[in-house]
C-alpha cells in the first residue's frame, strides 16, 4: 500500500470498498455498503480512513454540485499526471480526463497574478449518455 500511513483492518476495508465501486461515492454511501455486508465500521472512520487515501494520492475528492465531497479510487493519481473529471449528475458515473489545456490557462493565470505553488481541481458536470435527460428516457 503507498502512503506512509500503517495497514489497519478498517482501513483496507474502506480502501477495498472504495476501488470497488463504481464512480465517485459518498462517504455515508460507502459506509452503508460497509455496513449492510457486516462490517463493523462506524461513519467517521471512514471519513477519516478517506481522507488517509486523499492525502496519499490513492483516491480523488470531487464536491458536487451541492457540495458534497464524493471520492473515488483513483488510478491516474499514481502517475503524478494531473487529471480532471466528467461526473453525471444523475449517477456519480464519471470519466478521467487527461489534458493539457486547462494546466497551461491555470498556470498562465496565476503566473500573471505572482502566484506559485499552484494546485487545482477541474470537474465538469454533465448528464452521462446512459442516465436520460430532464427525466425523459432516452431511445
Amino acid at each position: 500500500m503507498r502512503g506512509s500511513h500503517r495497514g489497519t483492518r478498517q482501513s483496507e476495508l474502506v480502501r477495498k470498498a472504495l476501488a470497488d465501486s463504481a464512480g465517485f461515492v459518498s462517504a455515508q454511501a460507502l459506509f452503508a455498503e460497509l455496513r449492510s455486508s457486516g462490517d463493523n465500521i462506524s461513519l467517521s472512520t471512514v471519513y477519516r480512513q478517506l481522507q488517509v487515501l486523499v492525502t496519499a494520492a490513492e483516491a480523488d475528492v470531487i464536491h458536487d454540485p451541492n457540495g458534497q465531497s464524493l471520492y473515488r479510487f483513483c488510478g491516474l493519481a499514481h502517475t503524478g499526471r494531473k487529471h480532471h473529471h466528467l461526473v453525471c449528475r444523475s449517477c456519480a458515473r464519471s470519466a478521467e480526463i487527461d489534458s493539457g489545456v486547462p494546466e497551461e490557462w491555470i498556470e498562465a493565470v496565476a503566473s500573471e497574478h505572482g502566484y506559485r505553488e499552484v494546485d487545482w481541481t477541474l470537474e465538469i458536470f454533465g448528464i452521462c449518455p446512459r442516465c436520460p435527460d430532464d427525466g425523459r428516457a432516452s431511445a
